[in-house]
């Protein structure tokens, strides 16, 4: 792979001395499914890939910070982003709203079904916000 890489110019000494530093990715995953989860995993895309014997050095890798925000969990980390907090809590009143789910086949317009969610009380729960 050098060879090719070199009839192409890439490896030469410009570029390496040339090359610029790059800050370092993360990626991070925010979970807030109905799975009762830990607060935090570490995944790994390695994890993932078929073991061939022989060949035990991986050439790429992906981790994942994966973490469960759902209410109860990582808390502090919620509310130091504000978006991510507010997130948090609109996803708690759909889930305490989740039996106007069953309502969409009935309604026959946008209106009717803004009057049901303006004219329904908000129940105590997952939100946190009382109405």
């Amino acid at each position: 792979m050098l060879r090719l890489s070199q009839n192409f110019g890439v490896c030469d000494a410009n570029y390496l001395a040339q090359r610029e530093a790059l800050s370092r990715p993360q990626c991070i995953v925010f979970y807030i499914g109905k799975a009762n989860c830990p607060d935090r995993i570490t995944m790994r895309l390695s994890d993932a890939f078929e073991k061939i014997e022989g060949y035990e050095e991986v050439n790429l890798e992906l981790i994942v910070e994966f973490r469960n925000i759902n209410k109860g969990h990582n808390e502090e980390l919620v509310k130091k982003c504000k978006l991510l907090d507010g997130y948090v809590k609109f996803v708690g009143i759909v889930k305490d709203r989740n039996w106007i789910m069953s309502l969409f086949g009935q309604v026959e317009s946008m209106d009717e079904l803004r009057h049901i969610i303006e004219t329904t009380p908000i129940p105590t729960g997952n939100s946190g916000i009382d109405n």
